[in-house]
């Protein structure tokens, strides 16, 4: 009999310590747990993760993948308590009582926005808990850990006192029309959209591009595969293309039904104002969460919006988007210390993000 079994057999026998420990579960998942909100949590927490790493912000590292850990930890909970279970499930069917009140997978996942494979994944961590955090602490962290404690202060002191800014300019303009200071920016990051009849932007993109970016600056613009050849074909004479990365999207996987594909990436191509100088750069970027549709129907998510960021831009540099769409690059920039201007052709979208808090 699993513990959660015997706590229940105790407390329908009567038992005032199984009662009041039931009751305590019981309020804790129903009533101050949010699964709604699960997504969000992990994204922000994903997003103060990166920065802390880049800085090397030890205590807020810490902290942050402590808040992860034990929203995953909820969120798991909450999973086993409430989903029914289904084929290769780890709950098997007699375990669960004929009248329960449970959802399905598909129900649990349109409420959440988060795939059962995901959860699945944070169980299989939260098994070795430690283990699972020293991950996410990430390398530099294990080095630093390996330094004297002389040196580990004075980082986490200059962390703690840096002031970095963090200005939000919103326009509503169109890509051909916008104006901003000629070469101001350090990245621009956009997801431009994927219909044929949008095609054209991706041009204008490309050509106005390089009097924006700084002198070895990037774009990385988002696109979907159906028309990759007429996308590079528009785009390549006004700026020169660099690399293509790989951007993995969890959860159920896109039909393109034009095509008969089950997709699960798409591209980010990678342009380059003149010649890339900077770091090297791994080409594939996975999420945390699914995308986020709570502010534009073609919303990305901001755990893999910003890590994007934090390869190709530092804290205090500009970040431009010219297809803002809801704001989540805005979100994930300002979070990670980065100053951002964006820009939309929907006053409905700008005044979303105005809403939003970018």
């Amino acid at each position: 009999m699993s513990k959660k079994s015997k706590l229940k057999a105790m407390a329908e026998a009567g038992n005032p310590w199984a009662v009041k420990t039931l009751r305590e579960k019981q309020e804790r998942h129903v009533v101050k747990f949010n699964p709604k909100q699960t997504i969000v949590t992990q994204a922000e927490a994903s997003s103060v993760i990166s920065y802390a790493q880049k800085v090397k912000d030890w205590p807020a590292l810490e902290k942050a993948v402590a808040i992860k850990i034990e929203d995953q930890r909820e969120h798991v909970a909450w999973w086993d308590e409430t989903v029914r279970p289904a084929g290769g499930d780890r709950k098997s069917a007699d375990q669960v009582p004929k009248d329960a009140h449970l959802i399905s997978y598909e129900e649990a996942e349109a409420e959440t926005s988060i795939d059962h494979r995901v959860v699945s994944r944070w169980r299989k961590g939260l098994s070795d808990v430690d283990a699972y955090r020293l991950r996410m602490y990430g390398r530099a962290y294990a080095a630093a850990m390996g330094l004297d404690q002389k040196t580990a202060k004075t980082w986490r002191q200059s962390a703690a006192s840096r002031t970095l800014p963090s200005d939000c300019r919103l326009i509503c303009a169109d890509v051909a029309t916008v104006e901003i200071e000629p070469q101001s920016v350090d990245l621009i990051l956009t997801d431009p959209p994927y219909p044929e009849k949008y095609l054209s932007v991706y041009e204008t993109l490309a050509r106005r591009a390089p009097s924006w970016l700084k002198p070895g600056g990037s774009l990385l613009c988002m696109c979907g595969q159906s028309y990759l050849p007429k996308i590079l074909a528009l785009m390549t004479p006004h700026i020169r293309y660099h690399w293509t990365l790989g951007y993995l999207t969890p959860g159920q996987k896109t039909k393109i039904w034009q095509r008969n594909i089950h997709t699960s990436w798409k591209p980010v191509f990678w342009f380059v104002n003149g010649a890339y100088k900077g770091d090297w750069v791994g080409d594939d970027v996975a999420l945390s969460v699914a995308n986020d549709k709570r502010f534009h129907h073609w919303g990305q998510s901001e755990s893999g919006i910003a890590d994007l960021l934090s390869r190709f831009a530092s804290p205090g540099q500009l970040v431009f988007d010219p297809f803002v769409g809801g704001g989540t690059t805005a979100a994930a920039a300002l979070k990670i210390g980065l100053r951002f201007v964006g820009s939309d052709i929907d006053p409905v979208a700008i005044e979303k993000l105005r809403v939003r808090g970018a």
